[in-house]
């Protein structure tokens, strides 16, 4: 048997990945290297010029746990550990890989993990369903505000409207008022003087109701025209002069 080492070029080290390593995977270190030693002594003995961990040593081993979960094949754990290998190793170390992944620890944080997952996953779900909910109510809040905004603005317009309907009703009756006082006054009969004291005696309640609903008027002239104090004509007989 040749006791010469094969010829094996060992890929650099990784950098530091970022995510941790399992804390599991570290006691395979010592496993892979104590069982590789007892596999060397079986296969060279002591016909070997060289040790163990010129073949398979403590670089070696860690390279294989920060590749742990990517290796599902002998041909995933050639790649990790690269060039040639003594006869046998391959099958020797992914037999421990296996081994351990269908122990109990190893299954155990299996069941760990899928938990973990799990409880991220109904965290993250729960908090998009919160944020959710509060969009939802943001946004219902928002279109009542808007309604209530739209409603008002409708009803302030509504009530010019009125406003301005009964401001022209007031300003028809105060012109035909006007006109009746005029006629009273420069056509003395029994009739005009009639119209003028209906204008005159116009319900209080009525103009009390309008002032309470709306400024008064600004018009000088219209205003005094509904006043109760407002004077009086009286008829006087057909063919007497005025004074």
């Amino acid at each position: 048997m040749d006791s010469s080492p094969p010829v094996k070029n060992v890929p650099k080290p990784r950098k530091k990945q970022v995510k941790a390593i399992n804390p599991l995977y570290s006691t395979l270190e010592d496993v892979f290297i104590r069982k590789f030693n007892a596999y060397f002594e079986d296969k060279l003995g002591d016909c070997a010029s060289f040790t163990p961990d010129c073949i398979f040593g403590k670089r070696h081993s860690d390279r294989i746990v920060e590749s742990l979960d990517d290796i599902e094949s002998l041909t995933d754990l050639s790649k990790v550990l690269g060039g040639e290998s003594l006869d046998g190793l391959l099958e020797l170390l992914y037999g421990i890989i296996v081994e351990f992944r269908e122990g109990v620890d190893f299954q155990n944080y299996l069941q760990s993990q899928k938990q973990y997952d799990n409880d991220v996953e109904s965290n993250m779900n729960r908090l998009n369903e919160e944020i959710a909910a509060r969009a939802a109510e943001q946004t219902r809040l928002e279109a009542e505000a808007a309604d209530r905004v739209n409603t008002k603005r409708k009803q302030t317009e509504l009530f010019k409207e009125a406003e301005i309907e009964r401001k022209k009703k007031k300003l028809e009756e105060d012109q035909r008022c006007l006109n009746i006082f005029k006629r009273a006054a420069y056509e003395p009969s029994e009739e005009n003087e009639q119209a003028r004291r209906k204008c005159l005696n116009k319900p209080l309640e009525d103009t009390k109701k309008d002032r309470t609903q709306t400024q008064a008027s600004n018009d000088p002239i219209l205003e005094p025209l509904l006043d109760s104090a407002a004077p009086s004509f009286s008829p006087t007989s057909p063919g007497s002069e005025v004074s």
